[in-house]
């Protein structure tokens, strides 16, 4: 996808946007590419979004392992807190952005209509290229590289935990009143701030969703 005059009205800047899908036997891997062709530098947040199915979220049906000691901004209460919980499970509308999470993140869930099994959310960030560079990914590391240069400068990103629960669910539109009980969002981003992306260089955020029987 490339900028256009209808994209210019949203947001008036110059860009390429590739989105990548990588499918395994027991992974799946993503990858958004934003090129900046605007000539001077952008910024942007983004969000890679991902509805895990899990059998049923209550009861500690799902429990998310990997953030305890990670600063977040509570968006329901919209206060900031730091994490103490080893396991996170959900009792109510969770909606939490936890500022420059960890790579690694696993949610172990319980088998209801299935066996227990642990999904783990593996992402990156990252900064490569130069003007015109194209950006490919190698092999089954999904790792970026530049097709130029191999210069890749990580950057931080954020993880968004969601789930809508019951009330906030019926009054999403696009959203199914008792859906909420099979899903939980684990959601690599760059949310808590803006990405600054220099003219001509490649952004990319990516993620790796494995799952194996616990």
């Amino acid at each position: 996808m490339a900028s256009s005059n209808s994209t210019r009205t949203i947001w008036p800047v110059d860009f390429e946007l590739t989105y990548e899908v990588k499918l395994y036997a027991d992974q799946l891997r993503t990858a958004l590419h934003v090129l900046n062709t605007f000539g001077k530098p952008i910024d942007f947040h983004a969000l890679l979004h991902n509805y895990l199915w899990v059998d049923d979220a209550r009861n500690k049906g799902v429990q998310v392992k990997g953030l305890k000691g990670v600063e977040y901004f509570d968006k329901v209460s919209k206060t900031n807190k730091t994490e103490t919980r080893e396991l996170i499970d959900f009792s109510a509308q969770t909606d939490n952005v936890y500022r420059n999470a960890p790579d690694l993140v696993s949610a172990i869930i319980k088998g209801v209509n299935a066996i227990d099994r642990t999904v783990t959310v593996r992402k990156g960030g990252s900064i490569s290229g130069g003007a015109g560079a194209k950006v490919e990914t190698g092999g089954k590391s999904g790792i970026p590289r530049d097709s130029k240069s191999s210069k890749r400068v990580s950057t931080k990103t954020d993880l968004v935990l969601w789930n809508p629960w019951a009330e906030r669910a019926v009054a999403m539109k696009d959203f199914g009143d008792e859906e909420y009980k099979n899903m939980v969002a684990i959601e690599p981003g760059r949310v808590s701030e803006k990405q600054v992306l220099p003219n001509g260089q490649t952004y990319t955020l990516q993620q790796t969703i494995s799952v194996r029987a616990k």
